[in-house]
This record gives C-alpha cells, structure tokens and sequence, in this order.
C-alpha cells in the first residue's frame, strides 16, 4: 500500500489555470520504506480555463424614457465564482438599433465567456395631435385650427411643423397636415 506526495508548482493542489509543473516528491502509506523515488520524476501539466455561455438580453425603450438595466443569462459559474463588471450597449439616446457588448464582464481568469450580444432599440415617441377647431365662416383672412401636440421630451424643439393643402382663406376644404420634422418622433397611427 503505497501512495505518492505530489506538488504542482511547489504547492500542495493546482486549482487555476495554468501551466504546472508537477512532481513525486515522497512516498505515502504504510508501505512506503520498502521503495525509494529512484530519480526525479516531473511532468508538466496545464489546466485549461473553464467555458461558460453568457447570453445578453434585447432591451428596447421609447425615445425619451430612461435607459433600463442591461441583463444576461449565463452559464453556473463553479463554487463560490462570481460575476464582475457589466456588459454595455454601444452609446446614443436617439432613434435606433445599438448593440449590446460584453464590456467589463468577467468571471474571472479560470473562465473564458463565449458571449452572444443583443439589439437595445429606442423606438421612435408618438406624438399626440388633438384638433380643436376644424370649421370656420369665411372671413377674408386665414384660418388656422387649433392643433395641440403633444408627448413631447422637455427640451426637444423643431420636433413638428403644420402645412395646409388647400385654400385657408376662401370657403371650402382645405387639409391640415402635421409634419414630424425630428426623426425620434412619429404620427399616431391615425394621422398617417
């Protein structure tokens, strides 16, 4: 009954990954002094780091609100391993697709992350258009109907403008028409 003292690197166990350099440094059990290490017997050994799958979640918010936590899916990490860092989306708060990265995340060096991205998407705002007055008497002047827009972000301008087709002075129809002017906006579909 006879059992070897190995040390890898010097140390008593090869945990991370690595290169080791492993070696027979005694004998063990009860039979032990009836053999002896007849030279230096080492190998190398290399632990490879352990792969996990990380998934990003799509996110998508309107034009205007405020951003949302980015979130994943992954893979267990192994005993007490944590995630560090965050993933990240490409920059900009205006209409459109951005991708999703891995960014600071990181397992730790006994991990490489097989990490598949995701679509953030800011989807355009719907205005709100309410007209109020929609018939006038002939007058000689133009008329202009009282068109309230709304759901607009605080400190946008040139969001919008109003254009007539038709005659607004004389009697008969004449058409108001809303134009969005800022491509983070969009008409309800009511008004297209």
């Amino acid at each position: 009954n006879v059992g070897f003292e190995v040390t890898y690197n010097g140390q008593p166990q090869a945990i991370n990954k690595g290169t080791y350099t492993v070696a027979i440094v005694g004998l063990t059990g009860e039979d032990k002094g009836n053999y002896t290490i007849a030279s230096d017997l080492t190998a190398v050994m290399k632990i490879n780091p352990y792969t996990i799958n990380v998934v990003a979640d799509a996110k998508s918010i309107v034009y205007g609100d405020a951003d949302v936590k980015l979130t994943f899916v992954a893979d267990d990490l192994l005993g007490d391993d944590e995630f560090t860092g965050d993933i990240i989306r490409q920059s900009g708060n205006t209409y459109g697709t951005y991708a999703i990265s891995i960014g600071t995340l990181s397992a730790g060096e006994n991990y490489e992350i097989n990490f598949t991205g995701a679509t953030y998407t800011i989807a355009q705002r719907t205005l709100t258009v309410e007209i109020e007055t929609t018939e006038f008497t002939y007058s000689g002047n133009a008329v202009v109907p009282n068109i309230t827009i709304g759901n607009v972000v605080s400190d946008d301008q040139n969001v919008y403008s109003v254009s007539y087709v038709g005659n607004n002075i004389n009697a008969g129809q004449f058409t108001a028409k809303v134009n969005v002017l800022n491509s983070n906006y969009k008409l309800p579909n009511n008004y297209r």
